[in-house]
């Protein structure tokens, strides 16, 4: 029975020390599942900040995207503003090129009336002359009439 009994505290020592093991390596899992534990929660917060980066860099984003449109809608008006110009542009070039060739076209004529002019006859001045005193009759005749009529009324 001393046997029997020394197997059995020395079984009960062998359940003893496997316990122990068991618990110790119940602890260690214990430890690993808690470093596991820290490392998702370090994982999570990582990806919410990766999120939250995201979600700023799509906020830049449509920003550049907003800003780009703007650009393009003001580069569109300055490109017609500018088509306007050079068509202003060229109008008053054509304009400038008319009125030369009419300067040109008056210095000819004057130059052409000053040669003509000494070349006026005392007939000419004659003709002149009585073509002048028709039409100051005529002048006198309608200022008699419109006083007449003022005088009417």
């Amino acid at each position: 029975m001393e046997e029997l009994l020394k197997q059995l505290v020395k079984g009960q020592e062998q359940l003893f020390k496997g316990q122990e093991q068991l618990n110790q390596r119940v602890e260690q899992l214990s430890r690993g599942q808690e470093q596991l534990n820290q490392r998702v929660e370090q994982l999570s917060r990582g990806q919410e900040q990766l999120n939250q980066r995201v979600e700023q860099l799509s906020k830049g984003q449509e920003k550049l995207v907003t800003g780009q449109e703007q650009l393009n809608q003001r580069v569109a008006n300055l490109e017609r503003q500018m088509r306007e110009n050079s068509d202003f542009v060229q109008v008053l070039l054509h304009r400038t090129e008319e009125l030369g060739a009419k300067f040109e076209g008056l210095l000819h004529s004057v130059v052409t009336k000053e040669a003509v002019a000494p070349l006026a006859t005392k007939d000419d001045v004659a003709d002149l002359s009585a073509q002048f005193r028709v039409l100051n009759n005529r002048l006198f005749r309608q200022e008699v009439e419109t006083e007449k009529l003022k005088a009417v009324k």
